[in-house]
């Protein structure tokens, strides 16, 4: 029951930090796009790429003072912690009947 209970949280470990890296993705993307396009040839009103821009500075903005973003870069250095303490876990377990093998001995 012990490995039960160990096993959802690692689980739900795992889908905080994933949660976290789109976030930490999602806030550089923005950040890379709008220094990228901020000097685009506008086609007016309706440009799309003007559109974006402005969703992506609502992104920014809603950071506040930048401690959101020290969270979700904290949240993912413990991803990162997390994958590579996991690497060595083999979750499909090899027997000689799932092999084939066959034993004479």
């Amino acid at each position: 029951m012990q490995s039960l209970s160990n096993n959802k949280n690692s689980i739900k470990k795992l889908l905080v930090a994933y949660t976290a890296f789109a976030m930490l993705f999602v806030v550089l993307f923005s950040a890379v796009f709008v220094s990228v396009e901020s000097f685009h040839d506008c086609d007016g009103e309706s440009c799309p790429v003007c559109a974006l821009i402005q969703q992506c500075e609502n992104n920014l903005s809603q950071l506040g003072d930048g401690l959101v973003a020290l969270y979700m870069a904290f949240l993912a250095v413990l991803f990162l912690g997390t994958v590579l303490s996991l690497k060595d876990i083999v979750l499909v377990y090899s027997t000689p009947v799932s092999s084939m093998v066959r034993m004479n001995d």
